[in-house]
Parts: structure tokens; sequence; C-alpha cells
């Protein structure tokens, strides 16, 4: 008997064919569907471009920070020397003096950093109460010419013309000038100008 002339209860059930669906159609195979973004992971994303921004850009302001901090703290190391001999401590290992002509004298304090974005402040306080400033990267070269000199003094058999490289010849021309404002001129044209600090130092009150 044909299926359809049983009775309702009767009939076996019918076969369902499988679904012959494109691949990829979400409406027919929701299984394969793309899975839906969720809500952390946009926040963890916003997080780490928050980060590599931080870590690119805070060093700068943090470097002027430092800057500033150095620059003051120049300020008040050579002030508060009272001497010329107080001055080659004033100065630090970076810095250096320069005894130019009889009495006068030139103090520069120099700090800086290599770390990243870096800087670099060097203050000079001249024996009459004249201040200058340089934010020009110096590095060791103060300390490097203050050292080539004391062994050309100690051993001036071995001193030559040429001893002092061409990058150190500018601070032995002020370090010899003949006078103060002649030493200043050099100084100027080497990243140094004059600034309008108005704290006189101990170590040229009268």
């Amino acid at each position: 008997m044909p299926p359809e002339s049983m009775p309702p209860e009767n009939r076996p059930p019918k076969k369902i064919p499988p679904e012959t669906n494109s691949p990829g159609d979400p409406a027919i195979a929701p299984d394969i569907a793309p899975a839906r973004t969720r809500p952390w992971g946009k926040l963890i994303v916003l997080i780490i471009l928050i980060g590599a921004l931080v870590f690119v850009f805070a060093p700068y302001p943090l470097a002027a920070i430092a800057q500033r901090m150095a620059r003051s703290e120049s300020y008040d190391v050579l002030v508060e020397a009272t001497d010329r001999a107080a001055m080659d401590d004033a100065v630090g290992r970076l810095g250096i003096v320069l005894d130019v002509g009889d009495d006068d004298w030139i103090a520069i304090r120099y700090r800086d950093s290599h770390a990243h974005p870096g800087y670099s402040i060097a203050v000079a306080l001249t024996s009459d109460g004249r201040w200058l400033e340089s934010t020009v990267h110096y590095c060791a070269m103060f300390s490097v010419y203050d050292s080539m000199r004391k062994q050309a003094e100690a051993y001036p058999e071995l001193a030559a013309d040429d001893s002092f490289s061409s990058s150190h010849e500018w601070l032995r021309q002020a370090d010899e000038a003949p006078s103060l404002d002649a030493a200043l001129a050099v100084l100027q044209d080497n990243g140094f100008a004059r600034t309008d600090h108005d704290v006189q130092a101990a170590s040229v009150v009268k």
C-alpha cells in the first residue's frame, strides 16, 4: 500500500534530503559564519596603541624636565662655590675651568644624557660674574681636553702644537686667550650664548 493511502499514524517518517547549500552561506550554515569580535578585544587593541604612543612620545617631556633640573642644579652649584679652587669641584667630572689671562677664569659645568631622546646643558660662569649657556652636545669634550692639558703640563717635553685634536682646538684657543672677552668670543662661536641670569656667585663677590 502506498504511504499516501495509509492513515497518517501509520505512515513511515519522511526522509529529508541533505541540504545542498553553498559553502559559507550563514543563513543555511550558521556553524561556519564569521565569529563576532568580542568587546574586550577592541579594548586590548586600544590599550596597546596608547602604550605605544606613551613609549614613543613620553621621553621627550621627561628629557625636557631633566634638562631644566640639570640647568637649575648647575646654577646652584656654581653660585655656591666660594673661590677658584672650589670651582674645580663645582664643574664636576664633565666640566672644566679655563684659566684666562693672568687672573680670570671661566668655569663650565656640563651635564647630558644619552638615553632617548637625550639632552645636553652647559652652564658657564666667568670670574667677573657673567653667565653663558649652551645646549650643544659636547659629550666628554671638556673632560678630555682637561686631561690632555694636564698631561701636557706634566710632560712639556712630550707636548706638541698638534697634540690636541681639531675638535678640542677651540677650547685651547679659549684657554689661551689673552683676555676674558676674547675667550668668551670663542665660546660664543662654539654654541654658548649670554644669559640674563642675575644671581651673583660667591666666588666673584669682591
